[in-house]
């Protein structure tokens, strides 16, 4: 999961990622057996390349994005380079800026799947049918 930022975000280091880290919470209860971990770009200073370089060393199957409007330049950015180098990494994202606009955000970026409302639940429901290899 990452915790986005954006270049003009001065609020970005006091910010905690409930939401990320109540899905993988809710994640982790369903599927112990799996490793779920934060890139969290405000907290760690990181930039796209250091995401990148992040996913490279731990190459996840499945990366869960939750934005805002603010967010949505560099989630569009972030996940582009990320379907570029690992065409095979299922895109999740959800949040506000999502759930108010699924099709618009599907249609205009490289993400696999739109995750509309709450995210524990449906994200938990990703995996399994991930994991199963059943359509989405």
């Amino acid at each position: 999961m990452i915790q986005l930022k954006w270049e003009g975000d001065k609020s970005a280091p006091t910010r905690f990622p409930v939401g990320l880290l109540d899905i993988a919470s809710y994640s982790r209860q369903k599927f112990p057996e799996l490793d779920f971990s934060l890139i969290d770009m405000p907290s760690e200073q990181m930039d796209s390349e250091a995401v990148l370089q992040k996913i490279r060393e731990e190459r996840p199957q499945v990366i869960g994005m939750s934005l805002v409007t603010a967010y949505y330049g560099i989630a569009k950015e972030i996940a582009g380079k990320i379907k570029k180098e690992f065409p095979d990494i299922l895109l999740v994202a959800g949040g506000p800026h999502v759930s108010a606009l699924p099709e618009h955000f599907l249609k205009n970026t490289v993400f696999d799947i739109a995750v509309v409302g709450e995210g524990e639940a449906r994200f938990s429901e990703v995996i399994d049918a991930f994991g199963h290899e059943r359509s989405f």
